[in-house]
């Protein structure tokens, strides 16, 4: 545009002339309330829409004056060349310094704090959802220490979606949301910000907003890591882009050091040293594409593809270590993330492996997975009672698949044959280990078994060498974290 002379009026008493460009910086000096009183005036003094005129002068302001006030700072990259392997093992020394936390869990955190410095490598950024049982489980805690080590850190416990696609686009820093739970997970759920959330996990999603005084149509980048952290879980569709840890309470033999952020320098040095570690390696984690651990696919791959590819040009024991991890969380974590359908679909497959039969009645199969007490067949639905037949025959009809007369004896009950499966287990299911078939009249005993959604190479993993992590103690015997 050109810079014309504009005679126009400044104080509303003084008039001056001054070309456009003065114009766009007297206005770019106002603050924020004293822009609002006179942007319409001065638009129609510059002959331009209003929505234009602020785009002119956001363009305007000092870029090191955008955001100050809410601190999204980056940190001074680290002035001597730093050691991945060594880096991360001080990061997970340092998390455990103040927070109780299975070692792994901790491993976790500190692969995703260098991925938040260069989240631009990879078309997805995992959302990192730390949760817990109970209150008073250190999901508060950890939130201060993690903003600490990353870039752009904004903490806060009542973010709306007005504010999450703004500085979104704005400003892309890592939203640290905290009591997740009470916006996002209770019966009247946010689903405004809930999509922002979705959104913002993949490389070049926008949120298609209306602006300004003309409600034109923009579109907002998204784009940019965020940590979450409630009781309970997430809604499926942003647990499905998130990595989840569970923090247990503390033990009274369990000591940590009381965390201040005014005496957190360690970990400012931290986050400026992973800051000069990804801008050493920022081509290389751009070109990586690392092998992904078995059982891995998709979604599921996408999310932790950028801390695995941080491991592998970290180099130690973290290559290794990483996916050990993705492995044991990704099993531990199948039976909560997967639909009720998937779910009985696996259990309907364990049913068959112990039924010992290719064909099962309906009550049969009832029965079974109404003895199956870690599922959520024998207090199903609202009503919280037992599965019935006509539920499970309900479920079923999504994958085409019905009840049909079955032969058992001289009886021809409603029931399913093993065909009818074979496609959704190919589907929906991971491969399955054979299993010895048990003679049909031993159903009725309801022995123990094990859920088949679950990989069934988890429990022979290889163990790693312990690293500085080793300080994260007090984990529970059946915690899905390998020590």
């Amino acid at each position: 545009m050109t810079s014309p002379e504009i005679t126009g009026i400044v104080n509303d008493a003084e008039a001056v002339e001054e070309t456009y460009f003065e114009a766009i910086q007297r206005l770019a000096a106002l603050s924020t309330l004293e822009y609002e009183r006179c942007r319409k005036k001065e638009a129609k003094r510059l002959e331009m829409r209003a929505i234009v005129l602020d785009n002119e002068v956001k363009s305007a302001r000092p870029k090191d004056e955008k955001g100050n006030d809410l601190g999204l700072l980056d940190p001074e990259p680290w002035v001597e060349e730093v050691d991945g392997d060594d880096l991360l093992d001080r990061i997970v020394a340092g998390l455990c310094r103040y927070v109780v936390m299975p070692p792994n869990a901790a491993a976790v955190v500190a692969l995703w704090c260098i991925h938040a410095h260069v989240f631009e490598a990879w078309q997805h950024t995992p959302r990192l959802a730390i949760g817990a049982p109970e209150k008073g489980c250190g999901k508060s805690l950890l939130m201060d220490v993690i903003s600490q080590l990353v870039p752009r850190a904004l903490q806060t416990d009542s973010l709306s979606e007005a504010v999450a696609f703004r500085l979104a686009e704005s400003h892309h820093p890592v939203f640290l949301i905290d009591e997740c739970d009470t916006h996002l997970a209770s019966k009247n759920p946010d689903d405004g910000l809930r999509g922002i959330l979705n959104s913002g996990h993949a490389k070049g999603k926008r949120a298609l907003r209306c602006t300004g005084d003309d409600h034109e149509v923009k579109g907002f980048n998204t784009f940019t890591p965020v940590v979450l952290a409630g009781i309970g879980n997430l809604p499926p569709t942003l647990s499905d882009r998130s990595i989840r840890i569970v923090l247990q309470r503390r033990r009274a033999d369990e000591r940590v050091q009381d965390f201040r952020s005014d005496r957190a320098g360690h970990l400012h040095d931290l986050a400026s040293q992973a800051a000069r570690w990804t801008a050493d390696h920022k081509e290389e984690l751009l070109r990586l594409d690392p092998t992904m651990p078995g059982g891995l696919f998709n979604r599921r791959a996408d999310v932790w593809r950028p801390l695995v590819a941080i491991a592998d040009v970290a180099g130690g024991g973290w290559p290794e270590r990483v996916r050990m991890v993705a492995v044991a969380l990704e099993s531990s974590a199948a039976n909560e993330s997967e639909s009720n359908t998937v779910l009985l679909i696996g259990d309907i497959r364990t049913a068959f492996e112990q039924y010992g039969d290719d064909k099962m009645p309906s009550a049969k199969l009832a029965e079974y997975l109404n003895g199956m007490e870690d599922r959520p067949w024998p207090e199903y639905g609202r009503d919280r009672k037992p599965i019935t037949a006509v539920q499970i025959a309900r479920l079923l009809k999504r994958h085409t698949i019905s009840p049909a007369s079955v032969r058992v004896g001289d009886k021809t009950p409603k029931g399913y044959h093993l065909d009818q499966f074979k496609n959704a287990f190919a589907r929906y299911l991971p491969p399955s280990e054979p299993q010895h078939r048990h003679n049909p009249q031993r159903t009725a005993e309801k022995q123990p078994f094990q859920g088949a959604t679950l990989a069934p190479d988890v429990a022979v993993q290889k163990q790693p060498k312990p690293t500085a992590s080793s300080s994260c103690g007090g984990v529970a015997a059946g915690n899905p974290y390998p020590e």
